[in-house]
């Protein structure tokens, strides 16, 4: 399908409305795809970053909720693994790794649904590993 050409109408107010309008401009006038070149930390946060991110003994992980980092001691975080993948309530151990046939499933399913229309043909070249 080709992208969507509706504009919201304008608001009840025109200063919010100019305002979302310069945003926008803006935003289409920057160029993601070049590198940022500068740095928010000082040389020797860097140091510290580079020095705790190369530590063997640590472990760094985004948090699972609210964007936080956390860092874990890695026989901490190595005993704290194998305690939750030994749940058996959660997990059960497999005899193989089960993810080519996975992935031959879902291709397939995706095949037959763009096939019979229910997905658009475009669908494949964001599912289909």
């Amino acid at each position: 399908t080709d992208p969507s050409s509706w504009t919201p109408p304008d608001g009840p107010l025109p200063s919010l409305d100019l305002f979302i309008s310069n945003c926008r401009r803006d935003i289409n006038c920057l160029n993601f795809s070049t590198p940022l070149t500068y740095s928010n930390l000082s040389p020797p946060e860097r140091i510290a970053l580079r020095s705790l991110y190369c530590n063997p003994d640590l472990i760094i992980k985004p948090a699972d909720k609210g964007g936080a980092v956390v860092v874990w001691c890695t026989d901490v975080y190595r005993t704290e693994a194998r305690r939750q993948l030994s749940d058996t309530s959660s997990y059960i151990s497999l005899d193989h790794n089960p993810t080519d046939e996975q992935q031959a499933l879902t291709s397939s399913t995706i095949t037959d649904l763009i096939t019979s229309g229910s997905l658009p043909s475009k669908a494949s070249n964001l599912i289909v590993p």
